[in-house]
């Protein structure tokens, strides 16, 4: 419910019917902010067709942003490694520079060999 993808052309209407679930629960306190790092709700939302989920999680806890990991990994590797590299990236990076244009967004997290965001990105692509 949280993060799934409607396999629909038309996603804005069910990303609305989530995210408005999702604040339903947080009114009830059903979903608090300790889940999204606990049950990992972030990086699965960083996706086109859910977008308005993804940034609804990002404000409400944007330390996620630069702090959650998937697999030892920092999101960002994580995102710049996927198929839908692209759009999941940009929106991985325009959300990550508005609640932390100081340290460029993310583009400067290492992963466990010591390289950056940015240069997978560029190697990458």
């Amino acid at each position: 419910l949280l993060v799934s993808i409607a396999d629909v052309s038309d996603v804005i209407p069910f990303d609305t019917i989530y995210l408005n679930a999702m604040k339903v629960l947080r009114k009830a306190s059903l979903l608090v902010k300790t889940d999204i790092k606990e049950q990992d709700l972030l990086y699965p939302a960083c996706h086109p067709a859910v977008k308005m989920r993804f940034e609804y999680l990002a404000e409400w806890e944007s330390d996620s942003l630069m702090t959650g990991t998937r697999k030892s990994l920092p999101y960002i590797h994580c995102i710049i490694n996927k198929h839908q590299y692209l759009a999941s990236f940009t929106m991985y990076l325009r959300t990550s520079l508005k609640y932390y244009p100081q340290h460029i967004g993310c583009l400067f997290q290492k992963d466990n060999n010591g390289k950056t965001a940015i240069r997978s990105a560029i190697e990458k692509h």
